[in-house]
């Protein structure tokens, strides 16, 4: 474990700038019938819900300049990234910049990201900042590695009834991200998506939450030739390529509309996306969707 001591100044958490250009819609004069538009049930590759049980959001704050990092990331691969698991947890691993300075710059690490992590512990969610830190659903997860402990997690969350329904759709908003720009490879133009979240709430005592909506990458190495892991070959999955949110919704405001554009160099065929809405102090998931793979076949998605 290496803690992170530096005195060091971050900007308010807010939504993401720079590689996701988004324009933010909130819509509450209407709510709309999840599952009831004709276009979604045409396009049901292009629709994913959320369980009827509550999913676990799993976050690990790592570096590839950290040398206690790697088990942790190894263990999201192998442990959290079953497939059998995809309805129970949604992985998410943020790169955090902090240990930059000590000899390699990991290409995954955003100041956002390691913002989110310090809000966990304004939160109350952590006391201290290390890397490798896990935290499943805002509870900080020192025993990780103990997979007993997590399947019993994961059993009693599907337990429990959520408080909210979610459903992500998505769309092509652009003529980039066409069939064309999708060869074997995937990697090369900008494409833009349209993306809708709807929640559907049923506990009375949850009036509002925060929606935040991640795409991550999967299937990503790196060679390090510099700082504590130099030599080594690292392979990551579940990296949070763009984090975007978080943005408010109630009962009477329950859609979010968004559009994203997604930065050339990412492997289109690897990209997923997660969806979690927290209370509205951030100590809470009240509920997630995980879509694996979900961008590999956008262009029907019409």
């Amino acid at each position: 474990m290496r803690q992170f001591t530096h005195p060091i100044q971050f900007p308010p958490c807010g939504p993401a700038l720079g590689r996701i250009v988004l324009s933010i819609a909130m819509v509450g004069l209407f709510q709309l019938s999840l599952g009831s538009s004709p276009a979604m049930a045409q396009n049901a590759q292009c629709t994913f819900k959320s369980p009827a049980h509550r999913m676990v959001v799993a976050e690990l704050y790592t570096s590839e300049g950290c040398s206690s990092c790697p088990p942790a990331d190894r263990w999201l691969s192998k442990e959290l990234k079953n497939p059998l698991r995809t309805q129970q947890v949604l992985p998410l691993s943020f790169h955090v910049d902090y240990w930059d300075y000590i000899g390699w710059k990991d290409p995954y690490a955003k100041p956002q990201y390691t913002a989110r992590q310090y809000s966990h512990k304004t939160a109350g969610n952590t006391k201290i900042i290390y890397t490798p830190q896990y935290l499943f659903s805002g509870k900080e997860a020192r025993e990780w590695r103990d997979l007993e402990s997590f399947r019993q997690l994961l059993a009693s969350k599907t337990k429990e009834a959520p408080p909210l329904n979610i459903q992500l759709s998505f769309k092509a908003a652009s003529s980039h991200l066409g069939s064309s720009n999708l060869g074997s490879s995937n990697l090369g133009s900008i494409g833009e998506l349209q993306l809708t979240v709807q929640t559907e709430w049923f506990n009375k005592a949850n009036t509002a939450g925060r929606v935040y909506v991640a795409v991550y990458e999967d299937g990503l190495s790196q060679k390090v030739t510099a700082g504590e892991n130099r030599g080594e070959a690292l392979k990551h999955d579940g990296v949070v390529r763009s984090l975007i949110g978080p943005y408010k919704v109630t009962p009477n405001a329950p859609v979010v509309v968004l559009k994203a554009s997604l930065e050339t160099g990412w492997n289109r065929s690897n990209l997923g996306v997660g969806v979690f809405v927290e209370n509205e102090d951030g100590t809470q998931v009240l509920q997630a969707l995980n879509a694996p793979n979900a961008l590999k076949n956008t262009s029907q998605c019409i």
